[in-house]
């Protein structure tokens, strides 16, 4: 769990997210570093471990996200309580397999509290949003802005390699991932 943090919150920051990971080996002076960092808004998500997480107040929490079902309704209830604090309110996210929808109903049942389930979204409904929102960019781009010396870039390029601007297009689109 402790290589887990790390790990995503590096393919996190990767990503563009400004990420950190808390977790029992990093040591104490550093981990108060970084819970100081989060008070200050220097990164907006933190990946951590249940201990660690414990006792942690910081009025910037508005989600907790939960990677991983909690064993017993007490644990669960201590990963919420991040958000939510002092009468704040806040949204807490629970991944569920199937295989763990009875360890769901009995935190249910303790916490007297249902969890409405979420259906996450297809590879291909999140891909054609990406196509949408790549789609309204490059019209807000060619409405908006002066593309002459890219187009002259782009129509050299064409002239001396003879490849299509069809093929370009689709290989700076591969480039730009």
């Amino acid at each position: 769990t402790k290589i887990e943090t790390v790990n995503l919150a590096e393919k996190l920051d990767a990503r563009g997210f400004s990420a950190a990971a808390l977790n029992g080996d990093i040591p104490q002076k550093q981990r108060e570093e970084i819970v100081d960092k989060l008070k200050k808004g220097g990164f907006d998500i933190l990946v951590a471990t249940d201990v660690v997480a414990r006792g942690l107040d910081v009025e910037r929490i508005s989600h907790v996200v939960n990677y991983d079902i909690p064993y017993d309704a007490e644990a669960y209830v201590h990963r919420i309580g991040r958000t939510g604090r002092a009468g704040r309110t806040g949204e807490a996210i629970l991944f569920v397999a199937p295989r763990e929808r009875r360890m769901l109903q009995s935190i249910e049942k303790a916490t007297r509290q249902s969890i409405n389930p979420m259906v996450l979204p297809t590879a291909k409904s999140i891909n054609e949003r990406r196509i949408s929102k790549l789609y309204e960019r490059l019209d807000e781009i060619i409405r908006n802005e002066d593309l002459t010396g890219y187009q002259e870039i782009l129509q050299g390029f064409i002239d001396e390699k003879a490849h299509t601007s069809e093929l370009l297009a689709a290989a700076i689109l591969n480039y730009a991932q």
